[in-house]
């Protein structure tokens, strides 16, 4: 449906979640949204929009509009950079910043809290090699 789908929720904002996407075929995007948003049980509706071959779906039109803006690129940043390593090249890649979570989990006191905060950043990526055959990777950047 995509070439680029971007999922987000601000920091310290769990009822605000988006979702960014760049598609060949927006109106199949919105149309499959459309059909998935009721089975999501959100306490919001999802308001949409759809700019040139984007579109932008969230619980606020406010976060949709700061959605639309332009932003930076995810490979302009390093923790990007390290956790997905050849994303021009990989058929899908996956990435979670985890610093913006750690601000409200885990419990302090937690005997994991120390190690789990020290953690920035999660990635994957898959480079399909042909024939069936590909390579995956998945890495931890830690502080």
């Amino acid at each position: 449906l995509g070439r680029n789908i971007s999922f987000s929720s601000p920091s310290g904002a769990s009822e605000m979640i988006g979702l960014r996407i760049v598609s060949d075929d927006v109106t199949r995007a919105d149309r499959a949204l459309s059909e998935i948003a009721p089975t999501l049980a959100l306490s919001t509706p999802v308001y949409t929009r759809v700019d040139d071959d984007v579109l932008i779906a969230a619980t606020t039109s406010t976060y949709g509009d700061e959605l639309s803006l332009a932003s930076p690129r995810l490979s302009s940043l390093g923790a990007f950079k390290a956790v997905v390593s050849d994303h021009v090249a990989a058929a899908s890649a996956t990435f979670l910043n985890l610093q913006p979570i750690w601000e409200e989990w885990p419990s302090e006191g937690s005997p994991y809290e120390a190690f789990l905060r020290s953690l920035q950043a999660i990635g994957g990526q898959y480079l399909d090699k042909g024939s069936g055959n590909g390579a995956w990777s998945l890495r931890l950047l830690r502080a």
